[in-house]
């Protein structure tokens, strides 16, 4: 994977802190590392990206009120032409997306926080790559991944139970060995996230090849 330059490290950041400004500013539900998840399911999914209606999923359905046309441009500005067109370069297959890092230090805090984001993540993803269609139809490659997803999703919502169980005791070791084991999964997620971009990619090319089940 190509390695960013300093100036083009920066540029990325600062693109990070204005969407993060702004989902704070309208109080979006959804966290930042949940919504860049969610905007990579969206353009691998089969329905044409509507992108105020993907806006409005991460609101829970339902967009913010805004003050003037200004503000719906100044959030467009940020999340679609920024930080949406900034997602699609995960696109190629040289530039797989990276989950958020990993915690300096195996506290039972730190990995509680960190495999809640993992699941977040995944969810963001899930969700935006089903869409409204609850029945969706996929190659058996694609479905294959997105089954490892699902159950990589409970896996770690199991992780962060126990964790966060005063009652369930856990030494430095084993929280040094957990740390090791989440990355290992992280690493899964990453593969199979990767994947289904790539796969989806090519698919929306072939009409038909992922579409809805009629019941």
């Amino acid at each position: 994977m190509p390695k960013r330059s300093a100036a083009e490290s920066n540029r990325c950041r600062r693109m990070e802190l204005r969407a993060i400004a702004l989902l704070e500013r309208y109080d979006c539900p959804t966290p930042y590392h949940a919504v860049c998840t969610h905007f990579l399911g969206a353009m691998s999914g089969s329905a044409p990206v509507q992108p105020m209606k993907v806006l409005a999923t991460i609101w829970n359905g339902k967009l913010p009120a805004f003050p003037s046309i200004d503000a719906v441009n100044e959030l467009l500005e940020a999340l679609i032409n920024g930080l949406w067109n900034e997602l699609t370069v995960h696109q190629d297959k040289t530039r797989p997306y990276r989950l958020m890092s990993m915690p300096a230090r195996a506290t039972r805090q730190s990995l509680a926080s960190l495999v809640e984001t993992r699941t977040e993540e995944i969810h963001g993803f899930l969700t935006g790559i089903f869409g409204d269609q609850e029945n969706l139809e996929v190659p058996e490659p694609m479905a294959d991944s997105l089954d490892t997803l699902m159950e990589l999703g409970e896996i770690f919502s199991g992780m962060q139970a126990l964790l966060e169980d005063p009652e369930k005791p856990a030494s430095p070791a084993d929280l040094k060995a957990l740390k090791a084991r989440i990355a290992e999964l992280t690493h899964l997620v990453e593969q199979e996230i990767h994947s289904l971009v790539i796969v989806a990619r090519v698919l929306r090319q072939q009409d038909g090849a992922m579409e809805e089940k009629k019941e």
